[in-house]
């Protein structure tokens, strides 16, 4: 038997077969969104790698950047993917550079400690550590976060087009390197 190429419906009835319970879940990947957009010059903030929960996490110079983007007249920011540090299970020794675990502690500690400027609307993807909880149990912390905060829509994982105007753009997160 060849799972990888079943159809969807016949492998959800084979893992049923072998006594597993499985529901299906969409994971929006390459979705696009376009923004309204006037002509006139506009500037984009662009973070990644916050990796909220871990020990290296760098909250201060985050706000900073925010407070320093909110100046300059920036109303939308692009979070280009880990906006959390995942589910401890990256790489080996990761649970040890973390000071949150669980999906629960890392969407409240995201929703109260993640920069919040009046004006400043975040657009994030997901990047492999947020995958991670997916992936292992299928909460999308991301979504979770934007849910609660209504400066942060969630744009899927791994990756978006982006509209703005005429100017088409990809925002993504590598896997294995830099966003």
């Amino acid at each position: 038997m060849n799972l990888e190429k079943m159809k969807l419906n016949e492998l959800l009835e084979e893992v049923a077969k072998r006594g597993f319970i499985s529901t299906r879940k969409e994971l929006i990947i390459d979705k696009t969104y376009k923004f309204a957009r006037k002509l006139r010059p506009f500037k984009i903030g662009i973070v990644s790698d916050t990796h909220i929960g871990s020990t290296c996490q760098q909250i201060t110079f985050l706000h900073e950047a925010y407070r320093i983007m909110g100046a300059e007249g920036v109303k939308k920011v692009l979070h280009a993917g880990d906006l959390v540090e995942g589910n401890g299970k990256q790489f080996k020794g990761q649970m040890y550079e973390m000071f949150l675990h669980g999906a629960d502690a890392m969407v409240d500690y995201t929703v109260k400690n993640y920069p919040q400027f009046k004006g400043i609307t975040t657009y994030i993807i997901g990047g492999s550590h947020d995958y991670s909880f997916y992936k292992e149990d299928g909460t999308d912390v991301l979504k979770r976060v934007a849910e609660k905060r209504p400066d942060i829509k969630y744009l899927g994982m791994f990756g978006a087009y982006l509209q703005i105007g005429r100017i088409s753009t990809y925002l993504m997160h590598g896997s294995g390197g830099v966003a």
